[in-house]
């Protein structure tokens, strides 16, 4: 039910991956999300310990992602992989209410087989992120 993203984000949001992929617009984002998860037998998502600064009609939040992913593989691979990852996420007050504006998503560790997912995926340390001074919520954060 892909079109209930249209309630999270912003029709022209900006979206960064672990893979290197990134995104512009909400519906592009749809279509390939929606490609890249039709191979799947079944994923799970859970995402915990959502924190946000306020500052008027704009927030930067954080949030920590766990994630399995099921993949039919060929006999003698693994058919799971399994991320833990954060959000840093920018958000905008709309007349409909908080939608995500931006969201760059880093990988912090992952097991399993990573085929089933995606092999160009990238680490991103959290305190390796926090020192390259692009970790938007630390940002706005520190400057409450």
């Amino acid at each position: 039910q892909w079109d209930l993203l249209d309630h999270v984000f912003t029709p022209d949001v900006k979206l960064k991956y672990p893979s290197g992929a990134a995104w512009t617009d909400l519906a592009t984002f749809k279509k390939d999300f929606h490609a890249a998860h039709a191979p799947m037998i079944t994923t799970q998502h859970v995402i915990t310990n959502h924190q946000a600064v306020f500052k008027g009609d704009k927030a930067n939040a954080l949030s920590y992602a766990r994630a399995r992913i099921i993949r039919a593989m060929p006999q003698g691979e693994g058919s799971w992989w399994e991320v833990g990852a954060w959000y840093d996420d920018t958000l905008i007050r709309t007349p409909a209410g908080w939608r995500i504006d931006s969201r760059e998503c880093r990988a912090n560790w992952w097991d399993g087989n990573i085929q089933v997912a995606n092999p160009a995926m990238k680490m991103i340390f959290f305190k390796q992120a926090a020192a390259s001074g692009e970790f938007h919520y630390l940002k706005a954060l520190k400057a409450k």
